[in-house]
């Protein structure tokens, strides 16, 4: 993947990070730990495999965290905080700091079909 030809045609800086799958939309699973800590640590190899590749390419800006968060009756805030706290733990353990966007998709309602 060539950073250089996003940032030089398009003109755009390039965060890279991770990506949801259709797991995500079962409520269920969101609120397993134990599915969580897997997502998590997928999560973490992911963003260090991408900073091995990317982190020296100066397109190359920051991180982007894509789940979308539900704050519910649910609770599952309780959740997104080990889940997100896993993540930033593995950005703090690289040599260089790159700033990290959130989703901005938080809501308070979740439909499951």
């Amino acid at each position: 993947y060539n950073l250089n030809i996003v940032s030089e045609i398009v003109g755009l800086d390039v965060y890279l990070g991770s990506a949801i799958n259709n797991e995500w939309w079962t409520q269920s699973n969101l609120l397993d730990p134990m599915w969580m800590s897997n997502n998590a640590t997928f999560e973490q190899d992911l963003f260090a495999d991408l900073y091995q590749k990317y982190s020296q390419k100066p397109e190359f800006k920051g991180w982007y965290w894509s789940p979308e968060m539900y704050s519910n009756p649910s609770n599952l805030e309780a959740q997104w905080s080990v889940y997100l706290n896993s993540i930033i733990e593995e950005l703090d353990s690289q040599q260089e700091d790159f700033p990290l966007i959130i989703s901005p998709y938080i809501s308070s309602e979740l439909y499951v079909a």
